[in-house]
């Protein structure tokens, strides 16, 4: 999955070929300032407005990773809607690349606005409302390159899609894992007739943002605080966590770690490797809560293994799932990092998803399963007095749809609404916009 966060820092680490389709766009022209000619390949996704508001009050901007440069990059369409990467530099103003609905071509079938997507890595697609999308250009001195940071401090309504597109993947989702604003949701066809869809756009913007307030005041504090007037978003825990909203320590002052102590120090903990690694199994883990660790023991590609994964005390690393505070090292070897990663993962899931149990492995396939009891009250922990955690951001918009990215591990419990397609077999695409207000 594709992830921008909000701070320069954390958006480092989201910044994560057949030119005889008759449905791809692609035109010669000059790669950003350069003199190098470069052939832009871009594939034509029809936008949907059915906010409630003119094309002409809705604005796009896309950025992401420029494929051949590996730069920060906007995208600037010219008048017939062809795309040019603009790599970032100091100078840039945001704004002169955020486009109205209304600049782009009607599509061909007349029920919306044709934009071509280029290939492009951690690309985003922005929607602002009422406003041209502010970002701006920051020198980043870790990796000594220009990021482009969406400006927050705006009372602008916006929300964004995230797709990477290359030689072998035409991959879009409805992101919601950092915060939720718009109703938007997006679509593959294949060539076949066969569609891929997620995201939210039937139900309006008014009534999601009531259905969320009203979870979060029946959950009591700190939830409140996922809801913010500037910018006028709803903050998943973890980017709220991030940014000093939520409390970092939430998973300790609620009693949850004591809990996961109390019965995986004793009883073991299962996570099937198996769905990652050929030649795996079930590995069994046992906490230690003195170090904070857990000793993992199973057949990893033939041969008995036993890894060691950190359980962090934080919100943003436990619902993160990955990293340093898991105890998945840069210098471990990369099996051992890949293993590991997979173990975190799922341990992850379970917790976001509330489905932590002694009686299976964890897995995707125990994952989907059990998709009925995501969000809810476990009997299984209720009655051993097992850690219990109910992401209530993720519980109203999964309730409204269960395919939209609201954790960075949807895609593991089988409810992300990722669309992925090859590009030889991409026919069409659509980015919808829902209803901003009940009717």
């Amino acid at each position: 999955m594709i992830k921008i966060s909000r701070s320069i820092t954390l958006l480092q680490r989201y910044l994560i070929k057949s030119l005889s389709i008759p449905d791809v766009v692609s035109r010669e022209i000059t790669h950003g300032k350069t003199s190098l000619p470069k052939l832009v390949v871009s594939y034509p996704f029809t936008y949907h407005n059915n906010s409630g508001k003119s094309a002409d009050d809705i604005y796009i901007q896309i950025i992401g990773t420029d494929p051949v440069t590996g730069l920060q990059c906007y995208i600037q369409y010219d008048s017939q809607g062809a795309p040019t990467y603009v790599d970032a530099k100091a100078g840039l103003i945001g704004t002169d690349y955020s486009y109205p609905l209304s600049s782009f071509a009607v599509s061909p079938d007349g029920s919306g606005y044709t934009i071509n997507l280029p290939k492009l890595n951690g690309g985003r697609v922005y929607t602002s409302i009422d406003g041209k999308m502010p970002s701006m250009v920051s020198w980043a001195p870790g990796i000594q390159q220009y990021l482009i940071v969406p400006n927050l401090s705006t009372a602008l309504v916006m929300d964004k899609s995230e797709f990477t597109i290359n030689s072998g993947d035409l991959y879009i989702n409805p992101t919601a894992v950092e915060d939720f604003s718009l109703p938007i949701s997006v679509e593959e066809t294949a060539k076949d007739g066969k569609s891929q869809k997620g995201g939210i756009s039937t139900v309006s913007r008014e009534k999601i943002f009531s259905q969320m307030s009203l979870e979060l005041a029946k959950a009591g504090e700190p939830w409140g605080v996922l809801m913010s007037k500037i910018p006028p978003i709803i903050h998943s825990p973890v980017n709220a966590a991030q940014i000093g909203l939520f409390p970092q320590n939430y998973f300790q002052t609620s009693g949850f770690l004591d809990a996961f102590e109390k019965v995986f120090s004793k009883t073991p903990l299962l996570v099937n490797a198996g769905e990652s690694f050929p030649n795996t199994g079930v590995f069994k883990g046992i906490y230690n809560a003195e170090t904070a660790e857990m000793t993992l023991t199973g057949s990893f590609q033939g041969e008995s293994t036993s890894v060691i994964l950190k359980i962090p005390n934080t919100t943003s690393d436990i619902l993160n799932g990955n990293g340093i505070s898991w105890n998945i090292l840069p210098s471990d070897p990369k099996e051992v990092q890949a293993l590991k990663a997979a173990l975190a993962r799922n341990i992850s899931t379970a917790i976001e998803t509330n489905t932590l149990t002694t009686l299976e492995a964890l897995d995707k396939v125990y994952f989907i399963k059990n998709q009925k009891n995501f969000y809810k009250e476990s009997p299984e922990m209720e009655k051993i007095g097992g850690p219990q955690f109910i992401d209530h951001y993720s519980k109203v918009l999964h309730g409204i749809t269960r395919d939209i990215y609201t954790y960075g591990y949807d895609d593991e419990a089988g409810q992300s609404g990722g669309c992925t397609l090859a590009p030889k077999d991409f026919k069409s695409g659509a980015i919808t916009l829902g209803p901003l207000k009940e009717t």
